[in-house]
């Protein structure tokens, strides 16, 4: 009996992790990852910001109207932005380089399209900056 119970809860640990759920490994239906990951900290304050899709986009919706960068010391970054049709990866690099600390938020809006003509999952993440040393106390 012991061993029908450990192979019955097996099989359905497998089949809970494997199922039929072809997003599994990825954020949402049309992104697959970020880097900076999501709630990073100590990114680098130049780094450029990657996000990578499963699915091709509509290079027309990309543009800053439809991607915002926000600081939350700077507010609203200025940015260009590239995307790569052979690997679906958005790069957006900030013109300015990030402040020291600093949350970074990332707007990603449903205005942007995939190649057969269907708007994204709008999404939001966000990390945290670098910082610099520091000698405090915590008590």
């Amino acid at each position: 009996m012991k061993t029908f119970i450990k192979l019955f809860n097996v099989t359905f640990i497998l089949l809970f992790c494997i199922g039929e759920n072809s997003y599994a490994l990825s954020l949402n239906q049309f992104i697959d990852n970020t880097n900076p990951p999501l709630n990073a900290v100590s990114v680098d304050r130049h780094s450029d910001i990657k996000i990578v899709f499963n699915q091709s986009l509509n290079p027309a919706t990309i543009n800053t109207g439809n991607i915002k960068v926000f600081g939350y010391f700077r507010g609203l970054l200025p940015v260009n932005v590239s995307y790569e049709q052979a690997t679906k990866t958005l790069t957006i690099d900030p013109n300015a380089e990030m402040k020291i600390g600093e949350i970074i938020s990332v707007t990603l809006t449903d205005d942007i399209m995939t190649m057969g003509g269907q708007n994204i999952t709008p999404f939001v993440y966000k990390f945290t900056v670098h910082t610099i040393g520091g000698n405090g106390i915590f008590i």
